[in-house]
């Protein structure tokens, strides 16, 4: 029996989930609050240079990476790159073994969620702002951003929100969805981890001195790893991805304080020329469980009829899968069974049901 599910968020959970569930013909619409679907996978042309703001390398893992996204990958010239060849600040996050491939996507890993949303049923700019729950379905009220922040209502029988816990758990609670002891064991959670990059056009192609695709310098308190860009005009850009502290710690600073220390930094580790301007400044947020103990790290069921599961990439965690790609596409794979399981319970019942007529 297929089911219509709405799928909060596009990002990577979203659009992997979402392909999922239409493969096993259910109908599927994605609804984010952003303007384009990919979430953080993020990638921006800088002076005829295309850098990534986000992750720079996509990862497989098989189990878990379902085989339209290796179909996806095909689609756009995914390369191929072998774990000893990613930066250390990379490798940290993954694991090491046989069934483990990174990639790096030629004209941007955004390529990639292009792909995997072109088949889907996406509406962008609309936040959701809060659920009711009726006897068969969710009344989603929602601010249509494309058409001047109308106030919107929707309907929904299922429902899965992959956006950030935080935002996730604040909606649940607002929605009176969640009750004092359900609460109870998010108390602990960590916040948002931030993180700032941003991206210098190298000036008078001093960027041909620079031999590496990417340094990581030690000792450095600014800066965990710079990576140089080349257009096919020739030019170059500088990505400067900050340390974890720095970024915790300065994420609000006004943009000309975080820029002026990457700057420097840069100047001091390559000795190249980095024009007057910046060219981007990106500011991220984003959420996750780890594995702490007490802590729910699979996909949460809030309810069953009418559904709405809790997901994401901060959700289906395991002790194997550290990374937010990896998270993402595990997390999908858990909430598409989830709802086959579900999906098995009404059939069940319905059968039932015919049997004592």
């Amino acid at each position: 029996m297929s089911e219509s599910i709405t799928i909060i968020g596009s990002g990577l959970t979203g659009l992997i989930l979402g392909q999922s569930l239409k493969n096993q013909g259910h109908s599927v619409l994605l609804i984010d609050k952003g303007r384009k679907p990919g979430g953080r996978l993020l990638s921006k042309l800088v002076d005829n240079c295309i850098c990534e703001m986000g992750p720079g390398w996509f990862h497989t893992l098989d189990g878990i990476t379902p085989d339209f996204l290796f179909s996806a990958l095909k689609a756009v010239s995914a390369e191929p790159v072998a774990f000893d060849n990613l930066p250390e600040t990379i490798q940290s996050g993954l694991i090491c073994q046989s069934d483990l491939q990174s990639w790096k996507i030629p004209g941007g890993i955004r390529r990639l969620t292009d792909e995997l949303a072109r088949p889907l049923d996406v509406l962008q700019s609309i936040q959701l702002k809060s659920l009711k729950k009726r006897e068969t379905d969710w009344l989603m009220e929602c601010i249509d951003y494309a058409h001047g922040e109308d106030l919107i209502e929707m309907v929904s029988s299922n429902l899965v929100l992959t956006a950030p816990w935080p935002q996730s758990l604040e909606l649940l609670q607002n929605s009176e969805l969640l009750s004092a002891d359900s609460l109870k064991q998010f108390a602990d959670l960590p916040d948002y981890e931030k993180c700032l990059v941003a991206a210098f056009t190298i000036g008078n192609g001093a960027g041909e001195s620079i031999h590496q695709a990417w340094l990581e310098p030690d000792g450095d308190d600014v800066v965990k790893r710079f990576q140089i860009e080349k257009s096919e005009s020739g030019g170059y850009t500088l990505v400067v991805h900050a340390h974890d502290e720095f970024s915790d710690r300065h994420l609000s600073d006004p943009d000309n304080l975080i820029l002026t220390s990457m700057k420097q930094s840069a100047i001091r580790h390559l000795n190249v020329n980095l024009e007057t301007a910046p060219a981007l400044l990106q500011r991220w947020k984003y959420a996750t469980l780890k594995l702490a103990k007490s802590i729910p790290t699979e996909p949460m069921v809030i309810s069953r009829k009418p559904s709405l599961i809790l997901a994401g990439e901060a959700f289906g965690l395991s002790d194997q899968v550290h990374v937010g790609i990896l998270s993402a596409q595990n997390s999908a794979k858990q909430v598409a069974d989830i709802i086959m399981s579900v999906n098995r319970e009404k059939t069940t019942t319905i059968v039932r049901n015919t049997m004592h007529l």
